[in-house]
């Protein structure tokens, strides 16, 4: 049985992510067909209540729901954070955003009239093969404020077209905005970043493994001098598909710090999810924050969620094991503040759920 990772390695994925000149990002290989969300199922948004019979299933859409912010790796298992080791196949939603951005002073430079007041890149459609791809086509157009560095305020819009980036099949539309930046950015310590992206029918197929995305999505990354990586996703409302199964987070919200001189880790999530595997939706919040040490390499050793629905007063309260393989889940299916039903599972256990 393969071994989940509630999180993997990679807050420091801004300063690689620069170096990115294509547009792929993060992407691997394999080809294949385009198509965007619009086809996927989506899931039904009412209560579901919380039973025996599915509070495993359940507790296991949450704790891989931040493959969703991420945008999902064809290897992942369970909580895949913000990776950026994405070899073995997948895509990266921060890596992707930030090798868009990157581009922006090139183009802006293309499109520079010598305005003081800024550059507008106009509405253009190139060949995918401009940015490294082998086929299909991209249209694009901005604003630029300054067409030598990327700075507050800047967008880019892309609307791909079937364009294949190191085997990546592109389709779909996106808007990234930049919300703050500090100055001279360039992904060393001390920083901040941050992107506003609208998704609208967005997919990518890797070989196969087709990951859809259409809503919207804030990033917020952050680093310290003292060590401490923080990324913040978080957003109105997300609906995503991959491996077949179609989820909508809204009103979303995940933390994750870590500090890179110890090891140790937070994760702090919160939302609600409607899924098609569990047939509605639940909403989840972190009661004491999931905190574990060697980010990516072991899953957290302490953390409660409590699991709550709007169908009726049944709540669940998810209990990380200080050995770092266990979890307890326990069930109050009326709603009277007394759980009476415990279900003890692994992490791999609802990695594979």
């Amino acid at each position: 049985m393969t071994t989940s990772k509630f999180v993997s390695r990679g807050l420091n994925f801004a300063f690689t992510a620069l170096l990115v000149v294509a547009c792929g990002g993060g992407g691997g290989g394999g080809g294949g067909g385009g198509g965007g969300a619009s086809g996927d199922t989506t899931p039904p948004s009412a209560g579901v209540s919380i039973t025996q019979a599915n509070a495993e299933l359940i507790t296991a859409a949450i704790v891989n729901s931040v493959n969703l912010v991420e945008g999902v790796s064809s290897g992942s298992t369970i909580l895949t954070g913000v990776s950026t080791n994405t070899a073995a196949g997948g895509f990266n939603y921060p890596d992707f955003f930030v090798s868009q951005l990157e581009r922006l002073p090139a183009l802006a430079s293309q499109s520079d009239t010598g305005s003081v007041t800024g550059v507008v890149i106009p509405e253009t459609t190139h060949a995918c093969t401009e940015i490294g791809g082998t086929s299909g086509t991209y249209t694009e157009s901005g604003n630029v404020s300054d067409p030598s560095t990327v700075s507050a305020g800047d967008t880019v819009s892309v609307d791909f077209n079937n364009c294949v980036v190191d085997s990546v099949v592109l389709n779909g539309a996106m808007t990234l905005s930049v919300t703050t930046i500090t100055p001279n950015f360039d992904g060393s310590p001390p920083y901040t970043l941050g992107i506003d992206a609208a998704l609208s029918d967005f997919s990518a197929n890797d070989a196969g493994f087709i990951v859809t995305a259409d809503g919207d999505m804030s990033i917020l990354l952050g680093a310290s001098i003292s060590g401490d990586f923080s990324t913040v996703f978080s957003g109105s409302s997300l609906l995503a598909s991959a491996a077949g199964e179609a989820q909508r987070l809204t009103n979303y919200q995940f933390d994750i710090l870590e500090n890179a001189s110890t090891g140790d880790y937070s994760v702090d999530i919160s939302g609600t999810i409607a899924t098609t595997a569990i047939g509605g939706s639940v909403s989840f919040v972190t009661m004491e924050l999931f905190t574990g040490n060697d980010f990516g390499a072991s899953e957290p050793t302490a953390g409660v969620m409590w699991i709550t629905t709007s169908a009726d007063n049944s709540q669940a309260r998810v209990t990380v094991q200080p050995d770092g393989i266990n979890v307890l889940i326990e069930i109050d299916a009326d709603g009277n503040s007394l759980y009476e039903t415990e279900i003890w599972t692994t992490w791999a256990e609802l990695g594979n759920s």
